[in-house]
């Protein structure tokens, strides 16, 4: 398995770093680049609004890729927003319903490190 890991201090910017990274380990022919980007910004988004971090905290990214799949993670030490599969209430908060429409599967789980989430996406549409 080939594993990259970024750490991304906390800003606006974080989610575009992350994009990049993604990106750049994907390459531009990857079939699915576009929907592994878009659910990466999103829980990096996620981090970075809802999250209860300082600009001295960071993100730790990691891009996995086992068999024919992607699999993203992203750990941080501030708190979660819910995993409840839901539609949002109004203007906003569709971050996760997006990454549950884009993921084969994904979650957020709560352990030593902090906030993890993740998701994984088939490699072939």
């Amino acid at each position: 398995m080939d594993t990259k890991r970024l750490t991304i201090p906390v800003s606006p910017g974080a989610p575009h770093q992350a994009r990049s990274a993604v990106a750049e380990t994907l390459g531009p022919r990857h079939p699915r680049l576009e929907a592994v980007l878009l659910a990466t910004s999103e829980i990096v988004s996620n981090a970075v609004q809802h999250g209860n971090l300082g600009p001295e905290d960071s993100i730790c990214l990691e891009i996995d890729r086992p068999d024919d799949r992607v699999r993203v993670t992203v750990t941080h030490p501030g708190v979660a927003v819910t995993s409840t599969r839901r539609t949002a209430p109004g203007p906003g908060g569709w971050g996760l319903k997006i990454v549950d429409s884009l993921a084969g599967d994904w979650g957020i789980r709560h352990g030593r490190e902090g906030v993890c989430a993740w998701f994984e996406i088939q490699a072939a549409a």
